[in-house]
């Protein structure tokens, strides 16, 4: 086995959105470098926007195998969030800002990276990552122009035995993508979003926006719950202690507005939390909040091929 860091010929556009991605090898992170062009259409004044106003404007980072073998699905703000925490703060910064001049345009450029476990690319069909956007950023400011290059770490092996016999015929891959729900304001826990099942769950993202769309700490708990055969609360967590938490294990500088992590190896099962023969419903995020808003739940799954 050999250890390979390969930058591919292929870039991704506006108009061209989606590459084919080598199968040659298991990947382990794909590095995404945006090149992006800003232009402000207000020819009487500068506009600034920041970077969380750019990165929801990518609207999905897509990687699927196979035609609908979904290893990521998110957002650009959903892999900065994850970015942030999984780098210990030195991902993007959410609140630095870009400034364009009145009728002119400016140049960003930003790191994102996609490495929430591997991808066994030798063992698929096709595997194909896309890069969808909104052009429009902010009120007169829009992506005129965009160009992501895509760099690939990865392993390759000889031949299949040799991969084979690596892994020890046990092949574990990602599944990473967002399930969004709204909330009322509660004097108690109120269960708002089902856990996804038939993987293992790994971690859980939850980010809380406000009833304007910025993220925001109004939630007081949050807590993992079984509905059947019968109601137990898995795990029950204060949310400023579970931030507190977050910036320990994992080296913050500083934690996100409206951000923590369930961490299912580590505050539930180790090894992940297996739902692989679990109902859909079983399992609940509950929230109690002190105001209504809406809370985007990103999935970090574990899939076993």
């Amino acid at each position: 086995m050999m250890k390979m860091k390969e930058t591919l010929d292929k870039i991704i556009t506006l108009s061209q959105n989606t590459i084919d991605l080598p199968r040659n090898g298991v990947i382990e992170r794909i590095a995404l470098l945006f090149n992006l062009t800003l232009a402000n259409a207000d020819t009487a004044n500068a506009a600034t926007v920041s970077m969380e106003d750019i990165l929801k404007a990518i609207e999905e980072i897509r990687v699927v195998a196979d035609a609908n073998d979904i290893k990521y699905a998110l957002s650009g703000l959903d892999v900065g969030i994850m970015n942030y925490y999984d780098s210990a703060s030195k991902g993007v910064k959410l609140s630095d800002t870009v400034s364009i001049p009145a009728g002119g345009t400016a140049d960003v450029s930003f790191l994102l990276f996609l490495d929430a476990g591997e991808i066994h690319a030798l063992a698929k069909e096709q595997l194909d990552l896309s890069v969808r956007f909104n052009q429009s950023v902010a009120t007169n400011v829009s992506i005129s122009d965009a160009k992501v290059t895509v760099t690939l770490d990865k392993k390759v092996f000889d031949d299949a035995n040799e991969w084979i016999e690596y892994y020890d015929g046990v092949f574990v891959e990602p599944k990473v993508w967002t399930k969004k729900e709204s909330f009322n304001a509660s004097t108690e826990l109120e269960e708002v979003l089902n856990i996804p099942v038939g993987t293992i769950a790994w971690r859980g993202f939850i980010t809380v926006f406000d009833s304007t769309g910025a993220r925001a700490d109004i939630v007081d708990k949050y807590a993992i719950k079984q509905t059947k055969p019968r109601n137990i609360e898995l795990l029950k967590v204060d949310w400023k202690t579970g931030k507190e938490l977050d910036k320990v294990e994992y080296g913050l500088d500083e934690t996100l507005s409206g951000v923590t992590i369930v961490d299912y190896d580590q505050e539930l099962m180790p090894g992940g939390f297996d739902l692989r023969d679990a109902e859909i419903g079983t399992f609940k995020l509950a929230l109690k909040a002190s105001a209504g808003g809406t809370v985007r739940y990103i999935s970090h799954e574990l899939v076993i091929l």
